[in-house]
């Protein structure tokens, strides 16, 4: 280190003639004469950085999902999930879908400010499609590192008569097939109020969906679809009206072979 800030001073350290009082200087810890940079000093400089990265990397957000608070209404699904142990503001998201290896969905993001203690946030996923498995898991993410919970799961609700709002069903007419009981055909007929994206649903006593008879526009007026249950297990059966992605009713049919 001596050697190469005499270097920087223009004097040959193995030059004694160089070595006059008109060069000699004084030599602090990192600066030579006020004007030299230690070579590492901007690594000094970089230390509380680096430690606070350090730090964030060994202690990065901790996320806990309370799985009793859990709730699943038809299509909508809310749970509460904590993040602690963070000095920096927070992005947390639920990437979630179909299959468990292909997550390929993602909610808005929800921002939490830094803060001690355990921070606990609501999160909710919308519009899924009914009787359907989930997979998904939350993600936090801050200024320095990431956190990923378990993969874990849900189902959303099959539709029944139960659920339907009487005031959307006197505007959505949905009629008993035809006929009923059964076999292998029948037909479904609904009426609209006015013109919409509409949807037929037919889902087994298990709440799996088994076919979609329509998905469609239609006009506003009484409209008929036909459904084919061949290939369905015979048994007690659930069609649903769905307007512009809302079920606004259903009822049940039943086939018998």
């Amino acid at each position: 280190m001596l050697a190469w800030k005499a270097n920087e001073r223009g004097i040959q350290v193995k030059n004694r003639s160089m070595h006059t009082a008109g060069n000699i200087f004084n030599i602090s810890g990192h600066r030579d004469g006020g004007a030299t940079e230690c070579p590492g000093q901007q690594l000094y400089n970089y230390l509380p950085t680096l430690r606070s990265r350090t730090f964030a990397y060994m202690n990065p957000p901790n996320i806990q999902v309370d799985s009793e608070s859990f709730a699943i209404e038809q299509t909508n699904v809310t749970f509460e999930l904590g993040i602690d142990n963070f000095e920096n503001d927070v992005i947390a998201y639920i990437e979630y879908g179909t299959e468990e290896d292909n997550l390929d969905l993602q909610s808005d993001d929800f921002e939490i400010d830094a803060m001690d203690g355990v921070s606990m946030v609501s999160m909710s996923l919308s519009e899924l499609e009914p009787a359907t498995l989930y997979h998904y898991r939350v993600v936090a993410v801050n200024s320095d590192t990431f956190a990923v919970t378990e993969k874990s799961s849900f189902e959303t609700a099959a539709p029944t008569s139960l659920e339907n709002d009487p005031e959307l069903a006197n505007q959505f007419i949905l009629e008993q097939n035809y006929p009923n009981p059964f076999n292998p055909s029948t037909r479904i007929t609904f009426e609209i109020p006015e013109a919409s994206a509409v949807r037929v649903l037919v889902y087994n006593s298990q709440g799996q969906l088994m076919a979609v008879p329509a998905d469609r526009n239609f006009s506003a007026g009484r409209h008929h679809v036909s459904f084919d249950a061949s290939g369905v297990a015979s048994g007690v059966l659930v069609y649903a009206l769905e307007i512009d992605g809302v079920i606004v009713n259903s009822r049940k049919m039943l086939l018998l072979r």
